[in-house]
């Protein structure tokens, strides 16, 4: 047997991150978004809660950080709501206001001549 003595590592500084490629996803819209929410396949495996409030687009992953549940809009996108345990996450902070989770996920997005096109 081998025994490995020596490895290759790189260390990244802070000031050294490297940025991942950004992708694009874009898909047809079939009505604008509004402060209800509505939720997009943006391909088989990532579904979003797209919504504005006050005329700021708001992309948010629907899948809730905690169980992995499918988070609804509510209070008029001001929050998202987990229905298997109860968690609300604030739109605005993207934290859970009842516990100390991961953040809800958010995206950078825009909308023009009817089609979403999200940055991921």
């Amino acid at each position: 047997m081998e025994l490995i003595t020596e490895m290759e590592t790189e260390i990244i500084r802070p000031d050294q991150k490297q940025q991942s490629p950004s992708r694009e996803i874009r898909v047809k819209l079939d009505r604008e978004p509004n402060e209800e929410g509505t939720h997009l396949w943006l391909n088989d495996k990532l579904e979003v809660v797209v919504f504005r409030i006050n005329g700021e687009l708001k992309i948010l992953n629907s899948i809730c950080p905690h169980m992995g549940a499918q988070m609804v809009c509510r209070n008029r996108g001001s929050e998202l709501f987990c229905p298997w345990h109860g968690l609300v996450y604030s739109t605005k902070s993207l934290n859970s206001t009842h516990f100390r989770y991961r953040k809800a996920r958010e995206f950078r997005g825009e909308i023009s001549n009817g089609y979403l096109t999200v940055f991921i």
